[in-house]
C-alpha cells in the first residue's frame, strides 16, 4: 500500500499536481465483529495518515462499518432545526408557500442520497419518519396524535420509506435504458438471460434477485432492494412498462399508487 501511495505521489509531481495531505483521509471498512489486531502505518510524503472511524465525503459521514449511525444522528440533528423552523413560519407563511419552505429546509436534507443512508435498520428508518410525520403536522396545523396518511395525500408529498422505493425505481429504469455510467452494466441480469423458459418472469422483464447470507450486508444492501422494489413495480403495472416508458412516467405511476394507498388508510 505505502509502495502504491509513493507511486501516486511521483505521479502527482510529474504532472505538477499536488496532493493536500492535510486533507487526506484514511478509513478502512470492516464488520462490526472484525477486530484489527495491529496497526496500519500508511505514509504520503512522509506524512503519516492514521485510520479513522468516520469520514465525510460530498457531504455523507461515512463509517467503518457502513451502518450509517453517524450520518443519520448528524441528519437528525439538522430534520429537528428544520422542524423549529417551519413551526415559526407556518404563522407567517401562506399554505402555499409553506409546502415550498417544506421542500427547502426539510426535504431536500431527507431526499440528499437517501438511497445509500436509507437502506437501514427499521429502528432507524422510524426515526427518521417520525421527524417527517412531526413537519407535516407542523405545516398543516394539526394535532400531534392526528393521522398522517390523509394529511401526506393532501400535501402530494411522499413518505421517506416511499421515497427510497421511488429513487430505486427511477434508477432502475434508468439502468434498464443505459442511461447510467459504464460500471453499473453489471449492476443486474434480466431473468430472460438465465431462463430459456417462457415463464411469467421472463415475459415480464423481470431482474435477477441476488442471493444473500446476510441480513445487514445483503437484504438491506442497495442491489438488493433495488431489483427487488423494481420487479414489484413491474408487476403492479405490466401494461405501463415498455420502450416508452420515461423517468417522470415511472415516478408519476409510483406517486399515483402510494397516494391511492394514503387515501384508504
Amino acid at each position: 500500500m505505502n509502495h502504491d501511495l509513493t507511486c501516486l505521489c511521483q505521479w502527482l509531481r510529474a504532472n505538477k499536481l499536488s496532493l493536500n495531505v492535510d486533507k487526506t483521509e484514511l478509513i478502512i471498512f470492516k464488520s462490526p465483529q472484525t477486530k484489527l489486531d495491529f496497526k496500519y502505518k500508511f505514509k504520503i510524503d512522509g506524512h503519516r495518515i492514521t485510520p479513522k472511524s468516520t469520514i465525510k465525503y460530498l457531504g455523507l459521514l461515512i463509517d467503518e462499518n457502513l451502518n450509517w449511525k453517524s450520518q443519520i444522528s448528524k441528519l437528525k440533528s439538522k430534520l429537528t432545526r428544520a422542524i423549529g423552523m417551519l413551526s415559526k413560519l407556518r404563522y407567517c407563511t401562506p399554505p402555499k408557500f409553506l409546502k415550498t419552505a417544506y421542500h427547502a429546509l426539510f426535504g431536500s436534507h431527507l431526499l440528499y442520497a437517501c438511497q445509500v443512508w436509507g437502506m437501514n435498520s427499521e429502528i432507524h428508518i422510524q426515526l427518521i419518519q417520525k421527524l417527517q410525520n412531526r413537519a407535516i403536522r407542523k405545516i398543516t396545523f394539526s394535532d400531534l396524535n392526528s393521522n398522517v396518511s390523509p394529511l401526506y395525500n393532501e400535501l402530494k408529498i411522499i413518505k421517506f420509506n416511499d421515497l427510497i422505493h421511488l429513487q430505486n425505481c427511477i434508477f432502475m429504469h434508468q439502468l434498464e435504458n443505459d442511461l447510467l455510467p459504464t460500471s453499473f452494466n453489471h449492476f443486474s441480469t434480466l431473468v430472460s438471460d438465465n431462463h430459456r423458459y417462457q415463464t411469467r418472469s421472463v415475459t415480464r422483464g423481470l431482474h435477477e434477485i441476488p442471493t444473500v447470507r446476510t441480513h445487514n450486508y445483503g437484504s438491506l444492501s442497495i442491489k438488493n432492494i433495488c431489483v427487488n422494489d423494481w420487479n414489484q413495480f413491474k408487476s403492479l403495472f405490466p401494461n405501463h412498462i415498455n420502450e416508452n416508458l420515461t423517468g417522470n412516467k415511472v415516478k408519476s405511476l409510483f406517486q399515483e399508487l402510494v397516494f391511492n394507498y394514503y387515501a384508504s388508510h
